[in-house]
């Protein structure tokens, strides 16, 4: 059985800076309950965990008091943030459960990291092609 891949070009984002600003950006919904919304991931391999801005989790829905709180490292060491588990539609793969540490501030991109983006998909980045595919590897519901 041959494993499902899906080809993204890397996208530009800041047209002054050019090639240098190119990233990994991945286009998906999230979904929490009935609420929907269309995000750009950046794709981290570098980040413990995923991260979703305050005001997208305040649109999906999300109850920040009931969430159970979740330490950050790094440069977001200092945000408060709290667990959010979503529904993740990416390309034509099935919905799979991502869980994300959603932060207090806006300042942060939708950041898919090591957990759990990439224990869910495979990822095979190209710098210099400017191109990323993101694989299913069908192991995982």
């Amino acid at each position: 059985m041959s494993k499902r891949r899906e080809r993204y070009p890397f996208v530009m984002r800041d047209p002054t800076a050019g090639a240098a600003s190119l990233a990994p950006l991945l286009p998906f919904r999230l979904r929490l309950g009935s609420l929907e919304e269309s995000v750009l991931g950046l794709i981290d391999t570098g980040a413990a965990v995923n991260v979703l801005p305050w005001s997208v989790g305040e649109r999906l829905g999300g109850d920040w008091d009931a969430a159970p709180p979740v330490t950050l490292t790094g440069n977001l060491a200092a945000v408060e943030a709290r667990v959010l588990l979503c529904e993740a539609l990416v390309g034509g793969f099935g919905p799979r459960r991502l869980a994300f540490a959603w932060s207090k501030s806006d300042v942060v991109p939708v950041l898919l990291g090591q957990i759990n983006f990439l224990l869910v998909f495979d990822v095979l980045l190209s710098r210099s092609g400017q191109w990323f595919d993101v694989t299913d590897p069908g192991a995982i519901p």
